[in-house]
Protein backbone atom coordinates (compact mmCIF):
# COMPACT_ATOMS: atom_id res chain seq x y z
CA UNK A 1 0.00 0.00 0.00
CA UNK A 2 1.11 3.09 -0.96
CA UNK A 3 1.55 6.47 0.71
CA UNK A 4 -0.57 8.17 -1.71
CA UNK A 5 -3.27 5.71 -1.16
CA UNK A 6 -3.46 6.10 2.61
CA UNK A 7 -3.71 10.10 2.30
CA UNK A 8 -6.68 9.07 -0.11
CA UNK A 9 -8.53 6.74 2.21
CA UNK A 10 -8.17 8.97 5.20
CA UNK A 11 -9.35 11.87 2.88
CA UNK A 12 -12.54 9.95 2.08
CA UNK A 13 -13.08 8.92 5.46
CA UNK A 14 -13.21 12.96 6.49
CA UNK A 15 -15.31 13.42 3.57
CA UNK A 16 -17.65 11.02 4.45
CA UNK A 17 -17.58 12.19 8.58
CA UNK A 18 -18.06 15.86 7.36
CA UNK A 19 -21.44 14.87 5.04
CA UNK A 20 -22.66 12.42 8.16
CA UNK A 21 -21.66 15.07 10.51
CA UNK A 22 -23.91 18.23 8.71
CA UNK A 23 -26.67 15.61 8.15
CA UNK A 24 -27.13 14.72 11.81
CA UNK A 25 -26.65 18.39 12.88
CA UNK A 26 -29.58 19.48 10.02
CA UNK A 27 -31.77 16.60 11.80
CA UNK A 28 -30.97 17.76 14.80
CA UNK A 29 -32.37 20.96 14.56
CA UNK A 30 -35.98 19.26 14.50
CA UNK A 31 -35.36 17.61 17.72
CA UNK A 32 -35.30 18.61 21.42
CA UNK A 33 -32.44 19.75 23.32
CA UNK A 34 -31.23 16.67 24.37
CA UNK A 35 -30.75 15.62 21.00
CA UNK A 36 -28.75 18.70 19.52
CA UNK A 37 -26.40 18.51 22.37
CA UNK A 38 -26.17 14.16 21.81
CA UNK A 39 -25.10 15.07 17.62
CA UNK A 40 -22.24 18.15 19.18
CA UNK A 41 -21.24 15.60 21.37
CA UNK A 42 -20.92 13.44 18.41
CA UNK A 43 -19.02 15.41 16.46
CA UNK A 44 -16.70 16.20 19.66
CA UNK A 45 -16.02 12.46 20.26
CA UNK A 46 -15.19 12.22 16.13
CA UNK A 47 -12.66 14.76 16.97
CA UNK A 48 -11.22 12.99 19.94
CA UNK A 49 -10.92 9.93 17.68
CA UNK A 50 -9.56 11.53 14.67
CA UNK A 51 -7.18 13.56 16.59
CA UNK A 52 -5.44 10.63 18.66
CA UNK A 53 -5.16 9.09 14.83
CA UNK A 54 -2.93 11.39 13.95
CA UNK A 55 -0.74 11.77 17.54
CA UNK A 56 0.09 8.31 17.18
CA UNK A 57 1.26 8.19 13.59
CA UNK A 58 3.28 10.34 11.51
CA UNK A 59 0.60 11.80 8.80
CA UNK A 60 1.17 14.11 5.53
CA UNK A 61 -2.52 15.71 6.59
CA UNK A 62 -2.55 18.83 8.39
CA UNK A 63 -5.12 18.86 11.14
CA UNK A 64 -6.95 21.21 9.86
CA UNK A 65 -7.80 19.28 7.00
CA UNK A 66 -9.17 16.53 9.87
CA UNK A 67 -11.27 19.02 12.16
CA UNK A 68 -14.98 18.54 11.64
CA UNK A 69 -16.96 21.64 13.17
CA UNK A 70 -20.12 21.75 14.46
CA UNK A 71 -19.06 20.32 18.02
CA UNK A 72 -19.20 22.45 21.61
CA UNK A 73 -16.30 21.17 23.55
CA UNK A 74 -12.99 20.59 21.15
CA UNK A 75 -12.09 23.77 19.67
CA UNK A 76 -9.76 24.02 16.36
CA UNK A 77 -6.58 25.29 18.47
CA UNK A 78 -6.83 22.10 21.04
CA UNK A 79 -7.44 19.61 18.33
CA UNK A 80 -4.25 21.05 16.16
CA UNK A 81 -2.49 20.29 19.68
CA UNK A 82 -3.23 17.33 20.31
CA UNK A 83 -3.29 15.90 16.90
CA UNK A 84 0.38 17.10 16.64
CA UNK A 85 1.06 16.30 20.19
CA UNK A 86 3.88 13.60 19.11
CA UNK A 87 1.91 10.65 20.69
CA UNK A 88 -1.50 9.47 22.14
CA UNK A 89 -0.51 9.62 25.25
CA UNK A 90 -0.15 13.25 25.06
CA UNK A 91 -3.43 14.06 22.79
CA UNK A 92 -5.58 12.00 25.59
CA UNK A 93 -3.95 14.59 28.19
CA UNK A 94 -4.86 17.35 26.42
CA UNK A 95 -8.44 16.84 25.03
CA UNK A 96 -9.74 14.99 28.23
CA UNK A 97 -9.98 17.68 30.38
CA UNK A 98 -12.80 19.42 27.29
CA UNK A 99 -15.49 17.12 27.99
CA UNK A 100 -16.16 18.29 31.54
CA UNK A 101 -16.74 14.94 32.99
CA UNK A 102 -14.15 13.08 35.50
CA UNK A 103 -14.88 9.52 34.63
CA UNK A 104 -14.53 10.25 31.09
CA UNK A 105 -11.32 11.74 31.60
CA UNK A 106 -9.90 9.29 34.04
CA UNK A 107 -11.01 6.42 31.66
CA UNK A 108 -9.04 7.74 28.95
CA UNK A 109 -6.05 7.64 30.94
CA UNK A 110 -6.39 4.43 32.37
CA UNK A 111 -6.97 3.09 28.93
CA UNK A 112 -3.76 4.26 26.86
CA UNK A 113 -2.15 1.18 25.79
CA UNK A 114 -5.43 -1.16 24.50
CA UNK A 115 -6.95 0.56 21.41
CA UNK A 116 -10.36 -1.74 21.78
CA UNK A 117 -10.96 0.12 25.50
CA UNK A 118 -10.29 3.20 24.40
CA UNK A 119 -12.96 3.02 21.99
CA UNK A 120 -15.38 1.45 24.42
CA UNK A 121 -14.26 4.34 26.93
CA UNK A 122 -14.87 7.06 23.97
CA UNK A 123 -18.47 4.90 23.82
CA UNK A 124 -19.18 5.32 27.30
CA UNK A 125 -19.70 8.87 27.88
CA UNK A 126 -22.62 9.53 25.56
CA UNK A 127 -24.26 6.77 27.26
CA UNK A 128 -24.01 7.61 30.43
CA UNK A 129 -25.44 10.80 29.47
CA UNK A 130 -28.30 9.23 27.91
CA UNK A 131 -29.04 7.05 30.90
CA UNK A 132 -29.22 10.36 33.17
CA UNK A 133 -31.10 12.17 30.67
CA UNK A 134 -33.64 9.06 29.62
CA UNK A 135 -34.30 9.33 33.55
CA UNK A 136 -35.13 12.55 33.92
CA UNK A 137 -36.42 13.47 30.87
CA UNK A 138 -38.69 10.37 29.74
CA UNK A 139 -40.47 11.95 27.06
CA UNK A 140 -37.59 13.39 25.45
CA UNK A 141 -35.74 11.67 22.61
CA UNK A 142 -32.87 10.21 25.55
CA UNK A 143 -34.96 6.75 26.02
CA UNK A 144 -34.55 6.64 22.14
CA UNK A 145 -30.97 7.10 22.29
CA UNK A 146 -30.61 5.20 24.79
CA UNK A 147 -31.80 1.81 23.17
CA UNK A 148 -29.84 3.08 20.37
CA UNK A 149 -26.69 3.47 21.81
CA UNK A 150 -27.67 -0.31 24.14
CA UNK A 151 -27.75 -2.27 20.72
CA UNK A 152 -24.74 -0.53 19.57
CA UNK A 153 -22.51 -2.29 22.75
CA UNK A 154 -24.50 -5.16 21.86
CA UNK A 155 -23.16 -5.58 18.56
CA UNK A 156 -19.86 -4.49 19.75
CA UNK A 157 -19.94 -7.42 21.97
CA UNK A 158 -21.18 -9.49 19.59
CA UNK A 159 -18.22 -8.90 16.66
CA UNK A 160 -15.74 -9.15 19.30
CA UNK A 161 -17.32 -12.55 20.75
CA UNK A 162 -17.39 -13.57 16.96
CA UNK A 163 -13.60 -12.31 15.97
CA UNK A 164 -12.85 -14.24 18.84
CA UNK A 165 -14.10 -17.67 18.19
CA UNK A 166 -12.95 -17.40 14.69
CA UNK A 167 -9.49 -16.51 15.66
CA UNK A 168 -9.12 -19.16 18.36
CA UNK A 169 -9.00 -16.76 20.79
CA UNK A 170 -8.45 -18.41 24.45
CA UNK A 171 -12.01 -18.88 26.61
CA UNK A 172 -10.92 -16.70 29.05
CA UNK A 173 -10.19 -13.83 26.45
Amino acid sequence: VKTGDIVKVRVVEVDLAREFIRRSLAAARQGDHFLQSYTRLVVDLENLRSALVLASERHEQPPDQCFITGGERVTLDRYREAATSGGVPQAVRLLATVFHDGTMERALLRQLDSPADLEDTILALPMRQACSAARLRPLSSAPVLRYGLSLRYELGYLQRLVWGLALGAPPPA
